[in-house]
């Protein structure tokens, strides 16, 4: 399915926001495509680890061991519009800022009747693309007619990274050192090098060369299929 875009307006490719109805981020909901109307001023990528800060008995200073890695955030900060007064500002059908609220509310926030949760989303704009969640949006506005009626608002929006669970666990299972692996070696590729990608252990790559009947781990001909079998570390 071909989705409506990209969206250009004065040479600038727009932000948009694709709403899928299925956690793999493969069934979008086209006719609810949204199209950031300015391009957030900025975005900001949030990284988390969780530490394990936990001190023995009796201890003032220690190892600090890490725990888990938190799923990666993403806010951005836009404006909605109602004046007429930005160029390149894209609202079809020249809605008034309540209206853009809730076409914006409909796509990330309400709750999709189809799987009685809000939909999943994909953040699109330049080089990012971001498979993601909605944490929270904020609307704060910010200029009113005579009548009180807003018509400017700054949007925060608070997204956080969504992961289907089956590929996750795919994801894992690809990349456990504790299965076999197969690949291709590349031109400019070294065994020690591969060996270190999957078992974070270089020095294991005297066992891989064994393992394919390999003289030398030196000077493996580009494109030889390499078999990396699982090894129990403990008894090497």
């Amino acid at each position: 399915m071909t989705l409506p875009i990209p969206f250009t307006q004065t040479n600038v490719l727009k932000a948009f926001i694709v709403p899928y109805m299925d956690c793999q981020l493969r069934i979008p909901l086209v006719h609810l495509v949204y199209v950031i109307p300015v391009n957030p001023e900025s975005y900001n990528e949030g990284l988390d680890v969780n530490l394990d800060k936990r001190l023995a008995s009796g201890a003032q200073h220690g190892p600090i061991k890490y725990s888990s890695t938190n799923p990666q955030n993403l806010k951005l900060d836009f404006y909605l519009d109602g004046t007429n007064t930005i160029d390149g500002y894209f609202n079809p059908g020249n809605l008034p800022v309540l209206a853009q609220v809730e076409k914006l509310k409909l796509a990330m926030y309400d709750i999709n009747g189809d799987i009685h949760r809000p939909n999943f989303l994909k953040i699109f704009w330049g080089s990012l693309v971001f498979c993601a969640v909605l944490k929270t949006i904020d609307i704060n506005y910010t200029l009113f007619n005579p009548l009180g009626i807003p018509i400017r608002a700054k949007v925060a929006i608070s997204l956080v990274q969504h992961e289907d669970r089956e590929l996750s666990l795919l994801n894992s299972v690809l990349s456990s050192p504790d299965v076999t692996h197969i690949r291709d070696l590349k031109a400019g590729q070294r065994l020690d090098q591969m060996s270190n990608d999957i078992y974070n252990e270089s020095n294991l790559v005297l066992q891989v060369a064994k393992a394919n009947n390999l003289t030398s781990f030196r000077n493996v001909k580009a494109g030889t299929e390499i078999t990396f079998p699982p090894i129990d570390k403990q008894n090497t």
